[in-house]
C-alpha cells in the first residue's frame, strides 16, 4: 500500500487490523519485511489458526470504537521547546473536554504540523472491550472510527492539492460514517442513515460551506460502489469526483492494521492504562523497571563515572539498544524526540514531575511516606489535585476541594502528619462551595 518510504519501518511485527462494523467480522494483516509491506485480508471466518490465536492474544491487534464514540480534537498548543510543550498538552485537553479530564483516556498525536488529542470515556472504552471479548477479542489498540478512515485515505490517496476537501464515506449495513478533512488536515465525523444522500449533502454544507461541489468524495464498506454512483448522481452536485477505495470492504480492517504497523512508539492508541492490555501492562512494568536501572547508570556518566557506565552499557546494549526510546517515551509518559544526554536529563525531569516510586525512593527515602499522607488525605476529604510537586518532605500543590471546610480539613491533616504548609483559598467561580487552593511548604513565597 503507498505509505511514503521514509515512512515505512524495514522489519516490523504482524499487525492485524479487526473490523467488526457490518454483520461479519473482517480481518487483514500487514507485516513489513525489508521494507515492504505485506498485506493479506479476509473475513474472521476463513482465518486460520494461527492468525485467530493472535487475534484472542490481541497484543498485536487493533479495532475501532463504534462511529458515536471517541473524539479527534485539534489543539493549539503555545510556541514553547518542545519538552515544556508536551507537558501542557493535557491541561489544554482538559479545557476542550466536556467531560473531566480523568475520567477519559487520550493520547496526542503530531501530524503535518496540527496537534490532535484523541480521547475517550473510560467507561464508553470500557464497553466497547467487553463487547470485543464477548466476541471472542482482546486487541491491544482501540482508535477512533473516523480518526484511521482519514489517516488511511491519506496514505493510499495523496491529496491533489493542499486545500482540497475530502470526504470519506464508510458505508455499514445501518448507517454511513462520514470522515472529512481539507488537505491532509483532519476535520470531523458525522454520521447518516443509509442512502439518504439528501441527509449528507446538509452535513457537507455544514463541514465544508461553499465549494461541496468540489469535495472528493471516497466511498468504502459493504455498499461502497452504490454510494459512489448516488453521490455522483445526487442533486447539488455533491460528490462530483465520487470513487470507490481499492478493495472497499476491507478498507477499515486495512487501515486499522496500517495504524498498528506505523506506529513506532507503539503508545498512539486509546486503550491506556487503567483499562491497557494486560500482556502490554506487565511488559512495560518490567521494562520500566530495566529502563529505570540503566537511566541512572546513565546518570553516573554526568557526574563523572564515565568508565563505570561505559562497561555496564556495552553489556546491556546487545538487547537494550533498540528499545531505549521506547522505554525513555514510558518513563517520561510522552514522546521523547531530544537523543543522547539531553534525552537522559528531560526524561530525569519528566520522572521527577510524574513522582516514579522506583526513582523517588532512591534518590530521598522519606518522599514515598510525603506522598503517600498526602495522596490518601487528598482522597478523604474529596480534593481534586491539578499540580503536585515534592522536594524532600516539602509538599507544593494546588487544586479544588468541594468546599472550604474540606479545604481546611486537608491542610489540618498534612501539618498533623509533621508536613510544615500553609494554604490559600479562593473561591472557584460558578461550583457551587468549591473552592480552589494553593498549599506551599511553610516559610516559602
Amino acid at each position: 500500500m503507498p505509505t511514503s518510504p521514509s515512512s515505512r519501518p524495514l522489519f516490523s511485527q504482524c499487525a492485524i487490523g479487526l473490523d467488526t462494523s457490518g454483520d461479519e467480522p473482517l480481518v487483514c494483516s500487514v507485516q513489513f519485511l525489508s521494507g515492504k509491506a505485506h498485506v493479506t485480508c479476509l473475513p474472521l471466518a476463513e482465518a486460520a489458526g494461527r492468525l485467530r490465536r493472535r487475534l484472542a492474544d490481541g497484543r498485536h491487534c487493533a479495532a475501532a470504537l463504534p462511529p458515536t464514540e471517541g473524539l479527534a480534537i485539534r489543539l493549539d498548543p503555545p510556541d514553547l521547546p518542545p519538552a515544556k510543550r508536551r507537558r501542557v498538552l493535557p491541561s489544554l485537553l482538559d479545557l476542550q473536554l466536556p467531560f473531566a479530564l480523568h475520567e477519559c483516556s487520550y493520547t496526542f498525536v503530531e501530524q503535518s504540523g496540527d496537534t490532535l488529542a484523541l480521547a475517550v470515556r473510560l467507561n464508553h472504552l470500557e464497553a466497547e472491550l467487553a463487547r470485543l471479548r464477548e466476541l471472542g477479542f482482546n486487541p491491544a489498540r482501540i482508535q477512533p472510527l473516523g480518526w484511521v478512515l482519514w489517516t488511511q485515505s491519506l496514505r493510499e490517496l495523496a491529496p491533489g492539492a493542499d486545500d482540497e476537501k475530502r470526504a470519506i464515506v464508510w458505508t455499514m449495513p445501518r448507517r454511513w460514517v462520514v470522515a472529512t478533512g481539507q488537505g491532509t488536515g483532519f476535520g470531523s465525523v458525522f454520521t447518516v442513515p443509509p442512502q439518504d444522500f439528501a441527509a449528507l449533502g446538509r452535513m457537507l454544507q455544514m463541514a465544508f460551506g461553499s465549494g461541496v461541489d468540489a469535495c472528493r468524495m471516497l466511498c468504502g464498506g459493504v455498499a461502497a460502489d452504490a454510494a459512489a454512483q448516488g453521490l455522483s448522481a445526487a442533486d447539488g452536485k455533491i460528490g462530483a469526483s465520487a470513487k470507490t477505495l481499492a478493495d472497499p470492504v476491507y478498507f477499515l480492517a486495512r487501515a486499522l492494521a496500517y495504524d498498528a504497523a506505523l506506529d513506532r512508539t507503539g503508545r498512539l492508541h486509546l486503550r491506556q492504562a487503567p483499562l491497557q492490555h494486560p500482556a502490554l501492562a506487565g511488559a512495560e512494568q518490567r521494562f520500566a523497571k530495566c529502563a529505570a536501572g540503566l537511566l541512572l547508570v546513565l546518570a553516573l556518566a554526568l557526574a563523572g563515572t564515565a568508565a563505570a557506565v561505559r562497561f555496564v552499557a556495552n553489556q546491556r546494549e546487545k538487547h537494550l539498544s533498540s528499545e531505549l526510546a521506547l522505554r525513555f517515551d514510558q518513563l517520561a509518559g510522552y514522546h521523547v524526540t531530544t537523543r543522547g544526554t539531553g534525552a537522559v536529563q528531560e526524561v530525569r525531569v519528566a520522572l521527577e514531575e510524574r513522582l516514579d516510586p522506583l526513582v523517588k525512593q532512591i534518590q530521598f527515602p522519606s518522599t514515598s511516606a510525603a506522598l503517600a499522607t498526602v495522596l490518601t488525605a487528598a482522597g478523604q476529604e474529596g480534593i481534586e489535585i491539578g499540580h503536585l510537586a515534592l522536594e524532600q518532605q516539602r509538599p507544593t500543590l494546588s487544586g479544588r476541594a468541594p468546599s472550604q471546610a474540606a479545604a481546611r480539613s486537608f491542610v489540618q491533616t498534612l501539618q498533623q502528619a509533621g508536613l510544615a504548609v500553609r494554604m490559600e483559598l479562593e473561591a472557584a467561580a460558578g461550583k457551587g462551595d468549591a473552592c480552589n487552593f494553593l498549599i506551599t511548604p511553610e516559610g516559602s513565597r
